[in-house]
């Protein structure tokens, strides 16, 4: 898949199935934001493995059941 210039952002990104997402489209070409509630040692593992992939990562802490956050996390994610 080519997602080159492409921006992905992926909630629950920071481990787990998100995370092998996250790294997936990464290495698809993608640019990744991570969107989790916690930035922590998998948060890091994870923009790791984005940015080795030779992407731009970025952590932004949300929670997505607060409306608020979730509108907050694609307008940084847009920034």
């Amino acid at each position: 898949m080519d997602l080159q210039n492409k921006i992905a952002l992926v909630t629950g990104g920071t481990k787990g199935i998100g995370a092998a997402a996250a790294i997936l489209l990464a290495k698809g070409g993608a640019d990744v934001s991570l969107v989790g509630r916690h930035n922590d040692e998998a948060t890091k593992a994870t923009l790791d493995a984005v940015e080795k992939s030779g992407r731009c990562g970025i952590f932004v802490q949300a929670d997505m059941a607060v409306p608020e956050q979730a509108t907050r996390c694609v307008e940084e994610t847009i920034e």
